[in-house]
């Protein structure tokens, strides 16, 4: 799976398109039937690249994080600081709704979860 995360996007692409390519130019010159060609062709280039982009996103992996909640910031950003006493910024909308609704009010520790730069799940801290 650590291949994956570490395999670009265009990769997950490139190498799905150039096997259907290998297959198609296999089945010009084969004495098979065409239609299992066919099917394959259109499973590489249906199928395969939905499996990379899976192992990509499963291959990432999540990391949780205690922060405390600063500010809204611009668009969907939010202004937190971490446990090292360093400001920076998290892009989630829900938890910006939260802040603006009264829902968390500023200072509030909250637990996030993180896959990337995705914000997947935050909860407060009791």
């Amino acid at each position: 799976m650590r291949f994956f995360s570490r395999l670009s996007w265009f990769a997950t692409f490139l190498i799905p398109a150039l096997a259907a390519i290998a297959v198609a130019l296999w089945g010009l010159n084969s004495t098979l039937p065409r239609i299992y060609f066919v099917a394959a062709f259109l499973f590489i280039l249906i199928i395969l690249p939905g499996v990379f982009i899976l192992l990509k996103i499963l291959g990432t992996p999540i990391h949780e994080e205690e922060i405390v909640l600063l500010a809204a910031g611009s668009g969907d950003r939010v202004k937190v600081l971490r446990p090292d006493g360093h400001q920076d910024i998290v892009s989630d909308i829900g938890l910006k709704k939260a802040l603006l609704a009264g829902e968390l009010p500023s200072g509030t520790r909250l637990r996030l979860l993180r896959r990337g730069d995705i914000v997947v799940r935050w909860e407060p801290i009791p």
